[in-house]
């Protein structure tokens, strides 16, 4: 699973390893205090919580929009802290969404008031964001 290269870069050195080098279990309080989840809830309030998180995502943004945060949020992880190739890729993902199929429904259903109705854009036919030479350092 690549815990031991994942965790420090979601929560710290120091807590990763705490985490390994005890083993101890955590509860779901104190992973939510050192960022290892998003929060904490009681247990049988999990499927409703996942339900309404789901919901909110779904309702609130496009499918399109989803899918780019996911794979620059996680593909972010295995850039090796390259500034510059964040910038780039964030510059060029802006730039798409203000020009790309969802900019006009979605600036029209704000304004209308109503659910937007969201073209359906294939992931895998997104364009490759942030993937020119441009490193400062005259780098790949």
């Amino acid at each position: 699973m690549g815990a031991t290269w994942t965790l420090p870069r979601l929560i710290g050195i120091e807590k990763t390893s705490d985490l390994l080098l005890t083993g101890r279990k955590v509860s779901g309080k104190e992973a939510a205090s050192m960022g290892l989840v998003l929060r904490s809830v009681p247990r049988a309030q999990l499927m409703d919580e996942a339900r309404r998180m789901a919901k909110e995502i779904a309702e609130g943004s496009s499918p399109t929009a989803v899918s780019i945060v996911k794979r620059m949020t996680w593909g972010r992880m295995m850039d090796e802290g390259e500034l510059y190739k964040a910038i780039y890729e964030d510059d060029d993902v802006i730039g798409w969404a203000f020009s790309g199929p969802d900019a006009a429904e979605g600036n029209a259903a704000f304004f209308e008031k109503r659910p937007a109705n969201w073209v359906a854009v294939n992931p895998d036919n997104l364009p490759d964001f942030g993937k020119r030479n441009a490193n400062p350092f005259g780098k790949g």
